[in-house]
Parts: structure tokens; sequence; C-alpha cells
């Protein structure tokens, strides 16, 4: 049986808000593919070894798409502290493998260049900042090839709940449509990318319908149309 293997960053309160929308994700997609598993690693459990080991272990014939919401660089993803523990203060990041500079809680590398290799085949979705500039490229040399949806800068979400919630809505959509489509790299990419552009089109319309003066573009459909040309071009 064919398994997806999630991740979940649950330090900080963004990372936080993360996690919900990957469990609404889960509660859904677990009833809609019966035929499918879904194993989840969260909090303290989310270590390098145990991502490596529920990749390459019991389900490794099975695992086919690898789910991660949380930190991440250039040229991998990440989690705060050490063996999952957040540290008390944050404190100057290096990455050793680009020398990307940030100013957030210390991060174990989970997924890099060093382990790439036991994804190959797999596709991987991830809402983490940067990652698809070097990790993705890593990735997609991997023989066979698995696809790597997610961003190329910094993600950047809304600090309005509402918008941020109907925003993190719209890529589970994009994770839904990974689930339903057929094995073919390329079709499945840009199928992916224009189900969550189209969402983003309806958000603004949505916005724009509900306003009280349809004539001015408000805040927050400005956002989203930003935010949509930020996704297009970076994702």
């Amino acid at each position: 049986m064919k398994t997806t293997f999630m991740v979940q960053a649950e330090e900080g309160k963004q990372l936080q808000v993360l996690s919900r929308w990957l469990d609404a994700f889960k509660d859904v997609a677990s009833v809609e593919h019966a035929d499918r598993y879904f194993v989840k690693l969260a909090g303290k459990n989310v270590t390098r070894d145990n991502v490596e080991d529920g990749i390459s272990g019991t389900h490794e014939d099975y695992v086919d798409i690898f789910v991660y919401y949380g930190h991440g660089t250039r040229c991998c993803v990440c989690v705060a502290g050490t063996n999952g523990e957040a540290p008390t203060k944050p404190s100057t990041f290096r990455c050793d493998n680009c020398g990307e500079h940030d100013r957030v809680p210390v991060k174990i590398s989970l997924v890099d260049e060093q382990n790439i290799h036991l994804f190959a085949g797999k596709d991987i979705y991830t809402i983490a900042c940067s990652s698809r500039k070097l990790l993705g490229t890593f990735h997609t040399e991997n023989k066979p090839n698995g696809a790597y949806f997610g961003f190329e800068e910094k993600v950047i979400l809304p600090n309005s709940p509402c918008l941020r919630a109907c925003i993190l809505r719209i890529m589970n959509k994009g994770l839904e449509v990974l689930h339903k489509d057929s094995k073919n790299n390329t079709d499945r990419y840009q199928k992916v990318k224009m189900r969550v552009l189209s969402g983003l089109d309806e958000l603004a319309w949505d916005i724009r319908r509900s306003a009280d003066d349809p004539s001015v573009i408000s805040t927050d459909e400005w956002f989203v149309v930003q935010w949509r040309h930020y996704f297009k071009s970076t994702w």
C-alpha cells in the first residue's frame, strides 16, 4: 500500500499554525484515500534519524510522498534545536552547505544533500523557506526522479488569521491534487501549481465581492494578488 510520510515541526506560533493545517489535510485525505497509509511524525520525535528511518525503514517500498511544513534553507529542511527540542532563545544560524544566515532558533537539518538520495523516486511537498533553490535541485537529480514542490524564497504568510487560513487551505488543495494525479512529473507539477493559482484567484474575487465598495481594492485583496505573484515566481 502506498504511504504518505508527513513531518510536522511544531515549535513556534507560526509552525503550530502550519501543523494544524497539515493535520486538517490528513483528516480529510485519510478518508478520501482509504487505500493509502498516512504516517505522521511530530513534536520531539522529529529528528534526522527518525525521518531517515521513516523513509527507508518499514515502508521503504511504499512511501511515495513526503510532506514537510516547517523551517527551510536553500539546501535543507530543518527543525529547531537539538534532537527536536527548541532552544530557549534565537541565535544566528549558518547553514554549513550554502552559508545562508538567519536570525532564527538553531536548526538541525532533517533532509539535505547528504541524505536526499533516500528520497529518490518520491515526491516531496513542502511549505518551508527557500528549500527548492538547492535541495529541490539535488532531489530532481536523483534517479529515479521524483518531483519537488516548494519555495525558492522565504515563505511570507499574512498576519491576519483568517487570510492565513485561506492561503494554507489553498496550499492543502495543491497537496490533494498531488495525491490524485498520475506519475508524469512535468504534468503533475503543473497541475498542482495551477490548482493553487486558481485557488488564489478565487480567493481574491471572493474578497472583492464581499467588500463594501467592490471598485476599491482592499488590503486583503492586494495581499492575495501579491502573494499569487510571489507563489507563481518562486514555487
